[in-house]
């Protein structure tokens, strides 16, 4: 029991260890994983028809990308278009709220220092100041992704990683899996077996 218990845990500080070690690889090599899981079965189509694991991998990487690239062109500007049509209707959106504060007001017999004006007003007039503060911490928030040069590259080097490190799982997608298999003791193999079954 107590050998037992020493190589679990020896297992879980040289996996945790690892994990500390890929550093910011990490995450690409897990999406990477989990995109060469996902897609691998429309390779195997693909080498059934007759078409190569390499012409394979790369048309499905190419369709990818595009599908990708295509989704933030069509939603990218979607976005931009409605911050900017809830920038100009924010004054009637308020408006509309202070009515219904209004009437809840009147109903509760409760007197509030809100008048519809002065707030369409404010908000007439500031408007411009309202967008700019809300783009800015948009701003804000991209810069924390990518602050200081070092991390701006390193982001930058992320997003060419994935492509990358799906490239060569998937290559060797059989033998990566059959050495991962060799490290699951044979008496919880049938079991996890199992558990992989059902997740497919």
């Amino acid at each position: 029991m107590v050998k037992n218990t020493l190589v679990v845990v020896s297992l879980l500080a040289l996996f945790a260890i690892g994990i500390y070690g890929l550093g910011s690889a990490l995450v690409p090599l897990l999406l990477s994983f989990a995109t060469a899981y996902l897609l691998f079965p429309i390779i195997k189509k693909l080498e059934t028809k007759g078409i190569g694991r390499l012409q394979s991998v790369s048309a499905v990487l190419v369709g990818l990308v595009l599908i990708i690239v295509t989704l933030s062109l069509l939603i990218l500007p979607a976005v931009i278009s409605d911050a900017v049509s809830f920038s100009k209707e924010l004054p009637s959106i308020a408006s509309k709220t202070l009515q219904k504060l209004e009437s809840l007001q009147e109903t509760a017999g409760i007197n509030l220092p809100i008048s519809k004006e002065s707030l369409t007003h404010y908000l007439d007039n500031h408007r411009d100041e309202i967008f700019n503060k809300i783009s800015s911490q948009l701003g804000t928030w991209v810069k924390s992704f990518f602050s200081g040069t070092t991390e701006w590259f390193l982001g930058l080097l992320n997003i060419f990683l994935v492509p990358l490190f799906f490239f060569y799982i998937i290559i060797d997608f059989e033998k990566i899996t059959q050495q991962l298999k060799s490290f699951i003791p044979k008496a919880l193999f049938p079991k996890l077996n199992h558990y992989a079954q059902l997740s497919n």
